[in-house]
């Protein structure tokens, strides 16, 4: 290696001695040093004291922007800016990114050579890479011509192949460092408890937040048994969820418990768990738990809101029913039973739940309409005239005109609108046919017919059950719903239904 004297561009060549002792210092300082800049700097020190070079510099690639950058050690001649060029650009870039050493003796000769520095003359560059890991380079300039030899090529290869494995070698700890620190902050900061439990039901180990959570020190609760802190109704059932994990490594189980805390209160938590390999081999639950008190309590407050809602609906509906039967005593009870048959029915026919308590909402208003119908034509005791026939039919229309404007879940006043339509198109009030009649009011147009037929009415006597299930099975599949029909003569016939 060649030195620069303080004046001109006389050059002259230390010795053997001089390159071993660089390479026992630049040795010992790969060994000493634990940071990635402190040993670059070292590096740079030695070189450059050693050998009188001005213009040298380790050039670091950086993976996220792709870019080649002096290391803020580099020595450049005064006022020279530091480099910052891309992989393949320049003499420092084509080195780093074909993992080749250059030894230009006349840069103004080299197609590749970017200027830098406006006096130099010749360059060396050799790589830093381990593998297909690209580190950088190491790069020293001349201001005189043919500065560096064979030898120089040589020493720098040597220097650079001590100090490349030992800055990958100080990252890869570095990144190890950062992602326990992260790990450590995640696990003792996170707001979730983190348990780790062997296959004895023996805590291992617990963060800071979870312990906290529990009332208890870290300390306090590693060695205790994990069924400490399970609610005494769900310790059983906790253990033999733990004991499933523990025989499927690798699968995660999610379900919500309860836990008690130091001072005795219960938490609700949301529980995952899976089995791992513990640091001697043996299986071990780790298991996370996110406190969902506050959520289970809204959620509870949120179902207690509901029933409430649902009472209030409740008691009106039967309010609402209440106002038809004072208006029309005669047929008191009628809608009750109505609703009795149709719920039987739906039940019978397999429907959803929800769909069935439409039936029974439709079922107890379905003659809500009647109260716009004259009292002396509902109790009339003999014969309807045509005027007073279309009278009463109305009461489809006035029923859903005061229901529609009421906000329930189902379409209660679509069904009391069609509980008089019939599969023909013979009913009223639209003239309906087939599937375009909902199915709820199919079922509460067969039920209706059943109860109406089958009682007293001022008109008429009873006609009893028998005639009221024959009518509806001749007209089965013309008038009313085939399937509604069987479901309803399977009900009565078969499997002895009553209607009170």
């Amino acid at each position: 290696m060649h030195h620069e004297k303080d004046h001109g561009e006389d050059q002259e060549r230390h010795g053997p001695a001089y390159e071993l002792a660089a390479l026992r210092a630049v040795a010992a300082a790969c060994v000493k040093e634990t940071q990635e800049d402190r040993l670059i700097e070292r590096v740079t020190e030695i070189i450059c004291r050693a050998f009188s070079i001005t213009n040298f510099g380790v050039v670091l690639h950086d993976d996220r922007s792709g870019l080649l950058r002096d290391h803020p050690s580099a020595r450049r001649r005064g006022g020279s800016a530091a480099l910052e060029l891309a992989l393949g650009e320049g003499i420092v870039g084509t080195v780093a990114a074909t993992g080749k050493p250059m030894r230009v003796p006349d840069v103004s000769r080299e197609p590749v050579y970017r200027m830098g520095d406006s006096e130099t003359r010749s360059e060396l560059t050799v790589p830093l890479r381990v593998g297909d890991q690209i580190i950088g380079v190491i790069n020293s300039e001349s201001t005189a011509l043919d500065a560096f030899t064979e030898d120089d090529e040589h020493l720098l290869m040597a220097l650079a192949g001590q100090v490349a494995p030992t800055l990958a070698r100080l990252r890869t700890m570095e990144a190890i460092r950062d992602s326990e620190e992260k790990y450590r902050a995640l696990y003792e900061d996170n707001p979730s408890t983190y348990l780790t439990i062997d296959a004895r039901g023996t805590i291992l180990s617990v963060n800071e937040f979870g312990a906290q959570q529990l009332g208890y020190s870290a300390e306090e609760l590693v060695g205790r048994p994990v069924e400490s802190i399970f609610h005494p109704d769900e310790r059983a059932e906790a253990l033999g969820r733990l004991t499933q994990r523990l025989a499927g490594p690798g699968k995660v189980a999610h379900w919500e418990r309860r836990q008690v805390r130091k001072d005795g209160q219960v938490r609700w938590v949301k529980e995952s768990a899976r089995s791992v390999r513990g640091s001697t081999g043996e299986p071990v639950v780790l298991a996370v738990c996110e406190d969902i008190t506050e959520r289970r309590r809204a959620e509870e407050q949120a179902r207690e809101s509901v029933r409430k809602l649902e009472r209030l609906l409740d008691e009106t509906v039967q309010t609402l029913a209440a106002v038809v039967e004072v208006k029309d005593p005669y047929t008191s009870g009628h809608q009750r039973r109505v609703v009795r048959i149709a719920a039987a029915v739906a039940d019978e026919m397999g429907l959803p739940v929800e769909r069935a308590k439409s039936l029974r909402v439709a079922g107890l208003l379905h003659d809500i309409g009647k109260i716009q119908v004259p009292a002396e034509i509902l109790a009339k005791p003999g014969s309807l005239s045509e005027a007073e026939k279309s009278i009463i039919r109305t009461h489809s229309e006035v029923g859903y005109r005061l229901l529609k404007g009421i906000s329930f879940e189902w379409p209660v006043a679509e069904i009391v609108l069609q509980h008089h339509e019939r599969m023909d198109g013979s009913g009223y009030p639209g003239g309906l046919k087939g599937g375009k009649i909902l199915l709820e009011a199919r079922i509460l147009g067969v039920a209706d017919v059943v109860e109406a037929i089958s009682s007293h009415r001022p008109y008429r006597p009873a006609f009893g059950l028998d005639y009221a299930l024959a009518e509806i099975e001749s007209l089965a599949g013309s008038v009313y719903d085939a399937d509604v029909v069987r479901a309803c003569l399977r009900l009565f016939r078969d499997k002895g239904f009553s209607i009170d």
